[in-house]
């Protein structure tokens, strides 16, 4: 039975129920604000670590304060039972609306997109993720705006092994790899949830259907779903390909972070609108013209051009004559004034072929407007838009060409007041130092290349060291960095070769680390299958190959304590390798 109040709040109709608890409309009793009160099952009290949980995750969220983000009123716990309060959007979710039957077009789709990027923008500079991001925990607010709900839930309750009704807590659906397979989660885990949300607005159906959990958490670890447009035609190609980013299976693969998605989803919603708005403009030109040709004011204006077309005019013939020619009517035509016969059947000829000369003149003139416009377009500067446009791309792609920098500059340029100014030039920076980087890396290939300066003679003798020792190489190029860094007044190359250096020994660093991890797994394999005899010998070439580090040095052990336990087992003196590989 559940209470009729909590904290300051008097309870009133339930919202919803589930594994978790039940969600309640409740009112604080002194201000009379309306809230959404959720109160967490009795059994989630009792599980171990909950409460800290709870708790430490109920701080982080306190520091929430954004548009997008259903905001987090309260919290507490009475007579043992824990709660908290939420600000109420009376609005349906996502996910409602898509059991509705609604879907939902690439406009929408996209607004939706960026304001939730915001949103998560916002959570992730907080050192706040998601988590469970579905279109469950996506509500519409009356105005339209998306707000995200239940932030923390999956971490809050995800190591407890708490389930709900004989299930994992939440759903697989929007999983992201690293959660499927169990690895740390970080901010772009939402990027890849995110990607599986827009794909449901468009299409009507998450990225991948299975039969049973197991099942979906391998597919979200290693299938590539169908392509967007197969289900939703009229998404822009540029859309498909934002979502696939998002959906990569390798984190490193997703945006930097959901800001830039953001700005990517902005660029192609301008130049999309740009492209519709030039081709409405033409097209109703067009469609002017052609209705001034038929419209009622064209209609009277020809017909008063016909109308002044004297067909014939001539002086009255003589009174009997004048006579003959008087309507039948009777109407008296006077002596002195003058009469013009109009023929219809000429008359309409006339008109018809006025109507022609009209027809072609505005044509003709549609034609040259249009050259003239094309020739003006085509003259134009690029805008700020196209240029990032052009510049984010190039970057997505690794292309690091004169063209993609040279956008770059012109961006910085012409727009250093814009918004995405800083951002642009960092880009070009990094595309600078990428560039040298592949030089340089290409001169060690082939040989050869002009050395213009000792700095980069050193920086190729960074490079050689790094061919033949990785280790070597990264404490070159840090060497190499910090000297470059003493100079008092460097110039822009040496700034840049600076950064160069510092960015290749962290590199070695990690590609150093990475092959280590990799002989360290595979000696951990080999002595696991090998058999009793063997295992001396397979420990020897461990010690003689594995180089010492942190990520060898479990197995290393496991190798002397195998030598060690032979040696003493025949009497023999433990064998000691000459040395590791470095």
């Amino acid at each position: 039975m559940r209470p009729d109040s909590l904290g300051p709040y008097t309870l009133g109709t339930p919202l919803g129920k589930g594994g978790m608890g039940a969600v309640y409309r409740a009112r604080h009793r002194e201000t009379g604000d309306e809230v959404a009160v959720k109160i967490l099952s009795p059994r989630l009290a009792v599980a171990e670590g909950f409460r800290d949980r709870f708790e430490g995750e109920i701080e982080s969220l306190k520091a929430l304060r954004h548009a997008g983000i259903v905001r987090l009123n309260g919290y507490g716990e009475e007579e043992g039972v824990l709660f908290y309060a939420m600000e109420l959007v009376d609005g349906p979710s996502l996910e409602e609306e898509l059991r509705n039957g609604r879907r939902f077009d690439w406009r929408e789709t996209t607004q939706i997109a960026i304001q939730v990027c915001r949103a998560l923008k916002h959570a992730h500079d907080h050192g706040v993720v998601h988590r469970d991001l579905k279109p469950a925990n996506i509500l519409l607010a009356p105005n339209g705006m998306p707000k995200l709900a239940d932030f923390g839930i999956a971490r809050m309750f995800g190591s407890t092994g708490v389930t709900i009704a004989g299930g994992v807590l939440g759903t697989a659906d929007y999983m992201s790899p690293e959660q499927a397979a169990g690895t740390p989660v970080t901010a772009r885990c939402d990027q890849y949830s995110l990607g599986g949300v827009l794909y449901a607005l468009l299409t009507g159906r998450p990225p991948f259907r299975a039969a049973d959990m197991a099942a979906m958490l391998q597919l979200q670890r290693f299938a590539i779903p169908e392509p967007v447009r197969r289900f939703a035609p009229d998404t822009p190609q540029e859309l498909e390909r934002i979502i696939g980013k998002l959906l990569e299976k390798d984190p490193a693969d997703r945006f930097p972070n959901t800001w830039v998605v953001a700005r990517r989803l902005e660029a192609m919603t301008q130049g999309l609108a740009r492209v519709a708005a030039d081709d409405f403009e033409l097209y109703h030109t067009a469609a002017a013209a052609a209705e001034a040709e038929t419209g009622d004011e064209a209609t009277d204006a020809l017909a008063l051009a016909v109308t002044r077309d004297v067909v014939e005019t001539e002086v009255l013939p003589p009174t009997s004559e004048r006579q003959r020619l008087a309507s039948p009517t009777g109407s008296i035509v006077t002596e002195g004034a003058t009469y013009t016969h109009v023929d219809p059947d000429r008359a309409a000829a006339e008109a018809s072929r006025w109507a022609s000369v009209l027809g072609l003149l505005t044509v003709i003139g549609l034609m040259v407007a249009s050259l003239v416009w094309g020739l003006w377009w085509f003259r134009q500067p690029p805008s700020a838009d196209t240029l990032y446009y052009r510049v984010a791309s190039g970057v997505d792609r690794g292309d690091v060409s004169a063209k993609t920098q040279e956008a770059a500059q012109t961006f910085v340029e012409r727009f250093p007041d814009d918004e995405r100014a800083e951002e642009v030039a960092e880009w070009a920076r990094t595309l600078q130092l990428e560039q040298k980087r592949r030089r340089m890396k290409l001169a060690r290939w082939i040989g050869g290349g002009d050395v213009e300066t000792p700095e980069e003679l050193l920086m190729q003798r960074a490079t050689e060291l790094a061919g033949a020792s990785p280790a070597a190489g990264a404490a070159a190029f840090d060497a190499l960095s910090r000297l470059l860094r003493t100079d008092r007044d460097p110039s822009v190359e040496t700034t840049t070769l600076a950064k160069l250096a510092a960015g290749e020994a962290q590199r070695l660093r990690e590609e150093n680390a990475e092959q280590r991890q990799q002989i360290a797994d595979y000696f951990v394999k080999r002595l696991a299958k090998a058999a009793a005899g063997d295992l001396p010998s397979v420990a020897e070439a461990v010690l003689a190959l594995a180089p010492e580090s942190a990520e060898t040095a479990a197995v290393r052990d496991q190798a002397r304590a195998i030598l060690a336990g032979e040696a003493s087992a025949s009497g023999r003196a433990p064998v000691a390798p000459d040395g590791a590989l470095r």
